[in-house]
């Protein structure tokens, strides 16, 4: 499986167009968008630009919103194709996704914005499942990895980041920070911030499925 990883596109739609010829060009099976689709846009928007892209790529997509989207955006049903992942699970081809759309709280009362406690909560839902198979889709990264500000604070989830410890899902898809593109490591989770799709960045993610606990994943950060 090939997945396109884009986050941060602030209603951008001129990167559409972009996104679209990439995951043509790199052959992608599905497009997983990290959230911050709008810049405090409408729910309107929000779905429209998904529908833009699903229609332009012919592609399944995956979401959850980000915190710069509107709240109403963390029930969003848009379409067959195009799935929110926000507090859900989903299985496909032999992989399980799941995902928390928000941030942690910020100094910036934006739109989605989850305290420790509930980001807690969400995850607790998750404490079930075979994590040799987990990808989580969480806007907010994990605290002490890519979540370090341009003055070198560290702003994610510490609750996020004791979850990953514990259980170590395979691969974890973030965004939020934009300065902190990147792939890290936590144990034996992979987890990979594709940077903003508003300045041109995103991820390509391989995943092998030798068997059902035998999962190989490798990603690279690209340009748009």
């Amino acid at each position: 499986m090939i997945i396109l990883q884009v986050s941060d596109l602030h209603g951008h739609r001129g990167m559409i167009e972009k996104i679209s010829n990439k995951t043509k060009e790199i052959g992608a099976d599905l497009i997983i968008f990290v959230g911050d689709v709008t810049n405090f846009g409408t729910i309107e928007e929000f779905k429209s630009i998904l529908l833009d892209l699903s229609r332009i790529t012919n592609r399944k997509i995956y979401f959850v919103p980000g915190n710069c989207d509107p709240r109403d955006a963390l029930n969003a049903k848009v379409s067959e194709d195009i799935v929110n992942l926000h507090m859900k699970i989903e299985e496909d081809r032999s992989l399980i996704f799941g995902g928390i759309g928000g941030s942690n709280k910020t100094p910036f009362s934006t739109p989605i914005e989850l305290d420790e406690n509930e980001i807690e909560r969400i995850l607790r839902e998750f404490s079930a499942i075979d994590f040799r198979r987990f990808v989580l889709v969480t806007h907010v990264p994990p605290y002490k990895t890519l979540d370090k500000v341009r003055f070198g604070r560290h702003v994610g989830s510490k609750k996020l980041r004791e979850f990953i410890e514990t259980y170590q899902p395979r691969l974890i898809l973030t965004a939020h920070i934009h300065e902190s593109r990147g792939i890290y490591r936590l144990g034996e989770s992979l987890i990979i911030n594709a940077g903003p799709a508003a300045n041109g960045y995103a991820a390509v993610i391989k995943i092998k499925i030798e068997k059902k606990d035998e999962i190989n994943v490798s990603a690279n950060l690209i340009e748009l």
